[in-house]
């Protein structure tokens, strides 16, 4: 096996470990992906869901909706949608992050593979391209 072969086979480990890393780091951005996407929505659904049964309650026509603005029920009942949104852009601030961090972690790896590959072919060679020799006197 010729010492080009073995720099070679060096790399294509050295990246089968680098994309293994990025895996790894790069676990959980679907799970905050799902979470940025759906808690705004639920937060809505459960707010609409809060004025539709607790506001109006047994009452109907314009007195629910004097009583809606006169008592600040539904002032009250918008807790659910700040929340869920407040938990998707903390989400999406992190995916966001974490899709950085890892996209730079996989480009720092890259240059440091080709990196070792030009220092693994060039080890023991001088400016000319030729061994080094040991001159003793």
């Amino acid at each position: 096996m010729t010492r080009r072969d073995q720099v070679r086979l060096a790399r294509l480990a050295s990246e089968r470990r680098a994309a293994d890393v990025c895996r790894r780091l790069g676990r959980g951005r679907a799970g905050l992906a799902t979470v940025a996407a759906t808690a705004a929505f639920l937060g809505i659904f459960l707010t609409v869901f809060r004025i539709t049964f607790v506001c109006f309650g047994n009452q109907s026509g314009e007195a629910t909706s004097v009583r809606l603005w006169t008592m600040g029920c539904l002032g009250r009942e918008q807790w659910a949608t700040i929340f869920g949104l407040v938990v998707s852009l903390g989400a999406f601030a992190g995916y966001r992050f974490l899709s950085a961090a890892v996209a730079s972690a996989d480009a720092e790896m890259r240059i440091a593979i080709l990196d070792l590959e030009r220092t693994l072919l060039t080890f023991g060679q001088n400016d000319r391209g030729k061994p080094n020799t040991c001159s003793a006197t």
